[in-house]
């Protein structure tokens, strides 16, 4: 699927259902979401006799529960086949270089992060690494967001192209 089909799959569907919030998008969707102590894992999805899940580390901080959520949303909605034989783990997350890695991540930064906001940030003249912090958000995946918006024709001259194992720190 294309950077732009994937971005507006996400500005639909927080159209659709009123929200941007990636746990509130996944209920609307009929995905389960359950937190657990998963020890270093950030979290998976998985399909387990038609019923979807979302398995998310509780220890991490709610921030990075809203990207994983985003991300494993990416998978069901681009990837329930894989799925449906094999989990996502987090090991990948993130992964720029696999095809579904990066989809899931594309759509985590559509669905996470607004072209206005990026833009509102830009306009005050804040660096990436401030507007991520005011967002709250991985550097990482506001790098994925602003080349997303390139693909729609902003020209963003993006600091780096994001690694695999950016949410890993």
């Amino acid at each position: 699927m294309s950077t732009e089909s994937i971005c507006n799959l996400a500005d639909s569907l927080c159209q659709t259902h009123k929200t941007n919030d990636p746990y509130e998008l996944a209920q609307a969707l009929g995905i389960n979401v359950r937190y657990e102590d998963l020890g270093s894992l950030k979290g998976l999805y998985t399909v387990i006799d038609g019923c979807r899940f979302i398995l998310v580390n509780s220890l991490l901080e709610p921030e990075t529960q809203n990207v994983v959520i985003a991300h494993e949303t990416g998978h069901d909605l681009l990837h329930r086949d894989i799925a449906e034989n094999e989990h996502f783990q987090e090991f990948s997350l993130f992964d720029m270089t696999s095809k579904p890695e990066k989809e899931a991540n594309i759509f985590a930064a559509s669905l996470i992060i607004s072209d206005d906001d990026v833009l509102e940030y830009i306009r005050y003249g804040y660096s990436t690494d401030k507007i991520a912090k005011c967002l709250r958000i991985p550097h990482a995946l506001l790098v994925i967001k602003m080349m997303c918006m390139n693909a729609k024709g902003y020209k963003f001259n993006l600091p780096f192209v994001p690694k695999a194992d950016f949410l890993a720190r």
